[in-house]
């Protein structure tokens, strides 16, 4: 009997070490929202003259013409269309990437009728200051309805608390939903260590040693 790392063979060739299996890479989800069931995290100035919503709320339930196209099921929505209704509401969503690139995407609708200085605004936050410039930013200039969706990659530090952030101000003015918000790297494999390897050039799944 012959012993590697053993001097107790209890085999004609008894290796003993331990294995480490290699792991793949690939697509993670930091953070994947529909809004069922969510409870919305946001940081808003209250207003009882805002009837509808005060503030941003997980709905299935906003009238047809708020629904972004891409909306399904539930949804953030915020709406300012009661009289004397000012909104300035800005939904959280935190995720902690571990490389230096994630990438995002989600559908949005802003709805714009009245002269005042009402805007949506998505932009990346570190805990301390806007990371870069907005993500979009809509206003009651750029157009009366934007129905849309982003998708593109941010530049990050692995390690770092991060927030996702949507802002809308709005003054009776209509209002704005958000949804399938998904934020994604890309994570690395990582070699096994094995006690044995036998390698003959044909190695593919479904061979047996």
């Amino acid at each position: 009997q012959v012993g590697i790392n053993t001097i107790s063979p209890t085999a004609t060739l008894h290796i003993q070490d331990v294995t480490t299996p290699s792991t793949g890479g690939g697509t993670t989800s930091l953070v994947d929202l529909n809004f069922d069931g969510y409870t919305v995290s946001q940081d808003f100035v209250p207003d009882t003259s805002c009837i509808t919503t005060d503030g941003w709320v997980a709905s299935s339930s906003a009238p047809s013409g708020y629904q972004c196209s891409g909306c399904v099921g539930s949804y953030l929505y915020i709406e300012s269309d009661d009289t004397d209704c000012d909104q300035d509401a800005t939904v959280i969503i935190d995720f902690t990437p571990t490389d230096t690139s994630v990438t995002l995407s989600f559908d949005y609708l802003f709805r714009e009728f009245s002269s005042g200085a009402d805007s949506l605004r998505a932009y990346l936050y570190d805990g301390t200051a806007q990371v870069g410039a907005d993500i979009i930013f809509i206003d009651n200039a750029s157009n009366t309805t934007t129905d849309s969706s982003y998708s593109g990659s941010l530049s990050v530090t692995a390690g770092v608390a991060y927030s996702f952030r949507i802002e809308y101000i709005g003054s009776f003015g209509y209002g704005a939903t958000v949804d399938n918000v998904l934020i994604e790297e890309e994570t690395s494999g990582a070699p096994g260590y094995y006690a044995f390897r036998l390698e003959d050039g044909q190695e593919q799944n479904g061979y047996v040693l």
